[in-house]
């Protein structure tokens, strides 16, 4: 993949993701921090749904 293309997949994922965080009310500072960084913003949400999943299951044997 070339560069030129690569940064346009950067800016339009970046982008979708600011308008979907501007349409669930957070402020424009932000959701365009999470647009800028979004591969950080989705390994964190990741991370978040793998240990609520663990802390479920563990919650479940008790």
């Amino acid at each position: 993949m070339n560069f030129s293309l690569s940064l346009t997949l950067y800016l339009s994922l970046g982008l979708a993701l600011t308008q979907l965080r501007r349409n669930q009310g957070m402020p424009l500072s932000d959701a365009l921090f999470c647009g800028v960084f979004w591969p950080l913003d989705l390994s964190r949400r990741g991370i978040e749904l793998l240990v609520r999943s663990v802390f479920r299951a563990e919650a479940r044997r008790m």
